[in-house]
């Protein structure tokens, strides 16, 4: 059976909201692979943005209980998180009114607030010290590749979730193993070229001496192309390579850099002299803001079934708990997820089929239907779209999406073999 069925089940968290900006009402259970799909300005950007701000709440709690018990600060040390600060920073202050109630449930933690953000909650003893890396990668992502060339500068002010994806893009370049990274999506390798200005490139894979062989700047690369990278690359990095130490080497560095600068030889400017408690888990949050951006279907194929792989399929993904969360427009990326679905829970059910299976579907795509959670989002109210029989994506809501579409070309079809007056007769 595939890896996703190899690691241990967890508990889901969850998130209930009312009146935040478009959203009237949400009670939703956190799973692995968390998929939002609505109409442009029905909220599920804003839900992926504030998901994303409570996972960033949660993983400072986690870093200041460490240097308390590490007895290396004290409660009185830190100042407490602002709401307003870090609903401003993340573009959400508009969201949240007198009206606003938010629910975060991580573990056995509970985040609950009124009018404004949850920031504070005593950490569960059940759960253990966490540590976390959040990823956030922005529908804005194609802009970046002006900016890597310069045609934008460098030291122009990002938004925040912008200004992540930007900075994990270049982590996730630096830390490769190889020179060249391939875009599966739209079979694409990227790889830099050095030189004043150290400047991506894209090429196809053909034979250099080939004729149809080319290379181009990221720049000037498709859309699709562009967007799709920074999606793959980023995912491939954290779930593969990234090391979680660098998560408590960030926080030292910021919590007590004022105290090193006035006290260079304070024993605490080498780490090793810190006391060895460990953070019991390893926690990786991923958002994705429309995956399928400029991708033709076949490519949104292929790039769904690489974020599946790298994050629940590999065997890094089991070292580490990971979520994956995205907003999306497209309902045939639903349809590709079912299919994984169904290869999974089918392999499962009926083990004698595996085989067969995996020649239709490669067992390294498979995921378990109760490692998903799929909600769409219409007139303010978030529903869940799976079907408990099937454990699919219900197949009503996907055929819903092309009814009207079908409905237009029937009536066209039938002004095209009848007259106006055959047609009243039938109606």
């Amino acid at each position: 059976m595939t890896n996703s069925s190899k690691q241990p089940n967890l508990t889901h968290d969850r998130l209930v909201v009312k009146n935040f900006g478009p959203i009237k009402s949400l009670d939703i259970e956190i799973k692995p692979l968390t998929i939002f799909i609505g109409e442009s300005g029905s909220g599920k950007s804003a839900i992926l943005k504030l998901m994303s701000l409570l996972r960033w709440v949660h993983k400072q709690n986690n870093l200041r209980s460490f240097f308390v018990k590490s007895k290396l600060a004290t409660k009185s040390d830190y100042s407490r998180l602002v709401s307003s600060t870090l609903l401003k920073m993340s573009g959400l202050e508009e969201f949240v009114t007198a009206q606003t109630e938010i629910e975060f449930t991580v573990g056995h933690t509970l985040y609950q607030s009124k009018a404004k953000l949850p920031t504070d909650a005593k950490l569960s003893s059940q759960d253990g010290l966490c540590a976390e890396k959040i990823a956030f990668i922005s529908e804005n992502r194609g802009v970046l590749p002006d900016i890597y060339s310069n045609k934008i500068p460098r030291g122009f002010k990002l938004p925040y979730y912008l200004g992540d994806t930007y900075e994990n893009f270049l982590e996730a370049f630096d830390k490769l193993d190889a020179k060249e990274f391939l875009i599966e999506s739209t079979d694409l390798s990227l790889f830099r070229k050095t030189g004043v200005a150290a400047q991506f490139f894209v090429k196809n894979n053909n034979d250099k001496e080939s004729s149809e062989g080319f290379e181009l700047k990221l720049e000037n690369a498709s859309s699709g192309t562009k967007t799709a990278l920074f999606s793959e690359i980023i995912v491939d990095h954290l779930t593969q390579r990234f090391d979680f130490k660098t998560v408590f080497d960030g926080a030292f560095k910021e919590f007590f850099m004022s105290k090193l600068l006035a006290q260079e030889d304070n024993a605490f400017s080498n780490k090793d002299n810190l006391p060895k408690i460990r953070f019991g888990k390893r926690h990786l949050s991923i958002f994705i803001e429309e995956p399928e951006l400029s991708l033709f279907p076949a490519a949104q194929k292929r790039l769904i079934q690489r974020l599946i792989k790298s994050c629940f399929n590999s065997e890094a993904s089991e070292l580490k708990e990971t979520k994956l969360a995205f907003a999306t427009h497209s309902p045939y990326i639903l349809s590709v997820i079912n299919n994984l679905v169904m290869a999974a829970d089918l392999s499962r059910d009926q083990p004698s089929k595996s085989e067969r299976i995996r020649q239709i579907i490669p067992e390294e795509y498979w995921l378990l239907s109760d490692k998903l959670g799929v909600y769409s989002i219409e007139n303010g109210i978030a529903h869940s779209i799976m079907d408990e029989e099937t454990r699919l994506i219900n197949a009503d809501y996907l055929d819903s999406v092309s009814e009207s579409i079908n409905d237009d070309f029937s009536k066209l079809i039938d002004l095209r073999y009848f007259d106006e007056t055959d047609l009243e007769v039938e109606d």
